[in-house]
């Protein structure tokens, strides 16, 4: 039996124009940057973290108009990769953005800063984790970690943020 990829239903117009907005606000700023900013270290990092910003929303907006739970778990997995590095990309544009050129992209320190993240998100994406996915009015599907690898994960990212 396959499961549902494609199962969404749009309940709410305004909701969903209301959770799109922040990621059509972060592509024009990413367009902006891209092609109008000269670049740099801090601008190809800011453009890293402006994507992973616009995937993290972008996976909110699905999680709100998908129908059922398998298709929710498709989704939540397929974007996992880019958002689990929000804090890691972040992290580094303000280090950057303030030690300058210690922490340019050839520093050492660079790959303890993101392999944590990259290690958490293998292990997201081999599915060893257990997901809790939860119906809720407001906000479509929530997920909430249940397996304390995940729950490890989800505090390095907050801790990098």
């Amino acid at each position: 039996m396959t499961r549902p990829f494609f199962d969404f239903a749009i309940d709410s117009w305004l909701n969903l124009f209301l959770s799109a907005a922040p990621a059509l606000f972060n592509i024009a700023i990413f367009i902006y940057v891209l092609f109008f900013v000269k670049r740099s270290s801090l601008s190809d990092v800011f453009l890293f973290f402006l994507f992973t910003l616009i995937m993290w929303r972008f996976q909110e907006v699905v999680l709100q108009i998908c129908v059922s739970q398998e298709s929710a778990e498709d989704w939540y997995r397929m974007f996992a990769f880019s958002t689990n590095f929000i804090g890691a990309t972040g992290l580094h544009f303000v280090l950057l953005l303030t030690h300058g050129e210690r922490w340019k992209l050839r520093n050492p320190y660079i790959f303890i800063l993101y392999f944590p993240t990259f290690l958490f998100s293998m292990f997201f994406l081999c599915n060893m984790d257990y997901m809790r996915f939860e119906r809720t009015e407001n906000w479509g599907w929530v997920y909430t970690p249940i397996h304390p690898g995940s729950i490890a994960g989800f505090v390095l990212i907050g801790l990098q943020a």
